[in-house]
């Protein structure tokens, strides 16, 4: 049975209730950003969290519930699931619900983890999560990489111990193989960038019979591993960290971005960042499913020492022209403030040539606030892709502290005009880190989740939430 405790959180906070009286027919600004018009059917509007978003949590202390994420139509769970990790000292776990059981103004603690509990043995770190398509049956399937051990697939109806439908494992014992996870139909991009220049799988599943498969397998038999061609410096480059399937020119080929926020810039500049975008991934030229990306890909590399160039990806049709824009960010950047951060926007994708991270950016995001770490998480939002939303957890403001969520739509966007253009959910808690991940709502329910790990439930500190703005 689920546990619900409505109000238990921030509801009897006077500030907070000052400010609800302020709403009057319903949510709305906090500032003066603009709030015309609707994101699709989910109307999100700018407010402090706990008046326009509904949260769910682990109620865990330390949990840091939240801070990896996915949503998917699973199966067995009906439209509408979302996964989450909860840390536990025993191992981290994956759980599943429905985020419809949320309220709005208040925080769900989940009860009876049999319900939802996809089984992680103990003492392995959950590190991402993806919903995937079987290649045969054509179910989804969630999708569970233990960084540097193992991948495993979980049909969430059979929730428990045991029901893994079969594993995929890496070539080495400590190359993080699942430190990141994309999926596009029954296609999975893998990545492994904890050792030598690293390196990104992508595999097909059929989960059908299938009880333990060896990655080696998987991209000699038609998939791909791809890697860096080149010295990766001493530093490592973290090859993978981001991954972003899109469609980004004519023939309808998947494309695949890739980032290693660790990688060194031109000249030398540590830590920099880079990013590699594929127009074809299968097409690619290869030896035995082995691609060479600096051979085959459009090469972007970060302007500052320490940008991080490339933490995170998104794709959204920002132009309207049918084809994926990808989105870029560098949280780390100093744009005369400390760690305020920038996002890179990336029109006409295919047009494009290897260059430095502004030369065929056609808009620049900027925060202008010191610590806002803006970009630490990126995520398409609305049926159409057309809305880009951009996760800053260390902003804070006259509007309110504890992180934020910025929602920039593509149509008419700017680098100068481009606050004109925002809402924004704001947290209302010192380190809440809201905006650390981001994943659009399926689209049966419309809207945004967002990961705040460091948000405390009552007494337990760090439980995490996970807000539906929608």
């Amino acid at each position: 049975m689920w546990a619900l405790l409505l109000g238990c959180v921030f509801i009897d906070d006077d500030e907070h209730a000052a400010f609800v009286a302020t709403l009057a027919d319903g949510p709305g600004d906090t500032d003066d950003t603009d709030d015309t018009g609707d994101v699709g059917d989910t109307g999100l509007v700018s407010g402090l969290v706990e008046a326009v978003a509904a949260g769910v949590s682990r109620g865990e202390e330390e949990s840091r519930f939240g801070n990896v994420l996915v949503a998917g139509d699973l199966s067995g769970r009906g439209p509408g699931a979302i996964a989450s990790t909860s840390g536990r000292r025993d191992g981290e776990q994956a759980f599943a619900w429905d985020p419809t059981l949320a309220q709005v103004g208040a925080v769900t603690i989940l009860g009876d983890p049999d319900v939802a509990q996809t089984a992680s043995r103990a003492l392995l770190s959950v590190d991402s999560l993806v919903v995937a398509e079987d290649a045969g049956s054509g179910d989804a399937y969630l999708v569970v990489g233990h960084s540097g051990l193992r991948l495993e697939a979980w049909e969430l109806h059979a929730a428990g111990e045991g029901s893994s439908l079969g594993t995929l494992k890496g070539e080495g014992t400590a190359d993080g193989f699942g430190a990141a996870l994309v999926s596009a139909g029954s296609a999975t991009a893998v990545s492994a960038p904890g050792t030598g220049c690293g390196a990104v799988y992508v595999v097909s599943w059929d989960f059908e019979g299938e009880s333990e498969t060896d990655v080696t397998t998987r991209f000699q038999d038609g998939g791909r591993k791809l890697v860096p061609s080149g010295e990766c410096g001493a530093v490592s480059s973290q090859f993978g960290a981001g991954l972003a399937f899109g469609d980004f020119a004519d023939g309808g080929a998947l494309g695949l971005a890739i980032s290693a926020p660790g990688a060194e810039g031109e000249g030398g500049k540590e830590r920099a960042g880079r990013v590699w975008i594929l127009l074809d991934t299968m097409g690619a030229a290869h030896e035995g499913g082995l691609v060479y990306v600096e051979d085959a890909a459009i090469a972007l590399w970060g302007q500052n020492a320490g940008a991080a160039y490339g933490t995170a990806l998104a794709v959204f049709d920002a132009n309207g022209d049918g084809h994926d824009d990808l989105a870029v960010s560098a949280p780390a950047v100093d744009d005369g403030y400390d760690d305020s951060g920038q996002v890179y926007i990336y029109l006409d994708v295919a047009t494009m040539s290897s260059g430095v991270a502004d030369a065929d950016a056609a808009i620049v995001l900027r925060a202008a606030t010191d610590g806002a770490r803006f970009g630490a998480a990126l995520s398409s939002v609305g049926g159409e892709g057309s809305w880009l939303a951009v996760g800053a957890p260390g902003w804070s403001d006259a509007s309110g502290e504890g992180g934020a969520v910025l929602l920039f739509e593509g149509d008419g966007l700017t680098s100068d005009t481009a606050f004109d253009h925002v809402r924004r959910l704001q947290g209302a808690r010192a380190d809440d880190e809201i905006g650390t991940r981001l994943v659009p709502a399926p689209d049966s329910l419309g809207g945004l989740l967002i990961g705040a790990p460091g948000a405390s439930v009552e007494d337990a500190a760090e439980a995490g939430v996970v807000w539906w703005w929608r």
